[in-house]
């Protein structure tokens, strides 16, 4: 009976993070600033909830990356102030780089020509999306911009490395998130 009513409040937990998406992203379609402070910060907590629901064990590690989205989410809602930007990026890369570890702990990894593969697309990657971005940015956020998007390629390379060596749906999540990130 217990393993019902768990399901029942994961399911509870999925559907109110799903309205907090789709909340989110018409918030952010209709510029209403004030709307995405509730609904872009409700997002990581629900996640963190779902996740502890699913799970009978949650590593640290991901309960901080959880954590660090969390907070560069708020911090990136004050983008009026010079502070929140950078802050935001840090926060965001630390939680990525927290990621990157645990998709790599133990993963088995596939032969090295396709680990080269897929490091070359990651170099591609980031050398497109660095230069689409290279002359919106100011001279002191290119470096740092720089150092975020890679982290996130990593961590994208890192999902889809640990999916070739284990194919299973909580791998195949983890390269789908990785994707819808860097969108």
């Amino acid at each position: 009976i217990w393993q019902a009513i768990w399901r029942r409040k994961m399911k509870i937990a999925l559907v109110f993070y799903l309205i907090a998406i789709a909340a989110d992203l018409t918030a952010c379609f209709l510029h209403k600033k004030k709307v995405r402070f509730l609904t872009k910060t409700a997002l990581m907590p629900l996640l963190l909830l779902i996740v502890l629901l699913h799970f009978d064990f949650v590593p640290a590690l991901v309960t901080a990356g959880l954590a660090f989205g969390f907070l560069a989410d708020l911090l990136l809602l004050f983008d009026k102030h010079k502070w929140s930007t950078p802050r935001g990026i840090a926060s965001f890369s630390i939680g990525h780089i927290l990621y990157c570890i645990i998709l790599l702990q133990g993963a088995s990894f596939p032969k090295w020509y396709i680990v080269l593969a897929v490091c070359a697309v990651l170099v591609v990657g980031i050398a497109i999306s660095y230069k689409g971005l290279h002359t919106y940015l100011s001279r002191p956020m290119k470096l740092p911009v720089l150092f975020y998007m890679t982290i996130i390629c990593v961590m994208g390379a890192a999902a889809f490395i640990r999916l070739l060596a284990a194919p299973n749906l909580y791998n195949g999540i983890a390269v789908a998130g990785s994707l819808l990130f860097m969108l």
